[in-house]
């Protein structure tokens, strides 16, 4: 959709505020359109915000996990990484 190809450019290029602009006018908001905040919020280190969403999330992929396990482990939470992996 045009919507989730915007959300994308915009966690491409590191601007939650518009990325949140366009995710909060989706009517419809799917899988990636979801990970793509998650994965937008660990790149900028909103953790707080990542895990919110993610807890959110009727449904998650091995994207959603993948977004949030290496950004705990960039952060440098690596216990967290390890506990997300093993759930």
């Amino acid at each position: 959709s045009v919507s989730n190809s915007l959300l994308n450019m915009y966690a491409k290029c590191g601007d939650p505020k518009m990325a949140k602009v366009v995710f909060d006018g989706m009517v419809v908001r799917d899988i990636s359109s979801w990970n793509a905040m998650i994965a937008l919020h660990m790149q900028v280190g909103q953790m707080d915000l990542a895990v919110a969403q993610f807890e959110q999330m009727a449904e998650r992929d091995i994207v959603t996990w993948n977004s949030m396990i290496s950004g705990y482990n960039q952060r440098g939470y690596d216990l967290r990484a390890l506990d997300m992996f093993s759930k």
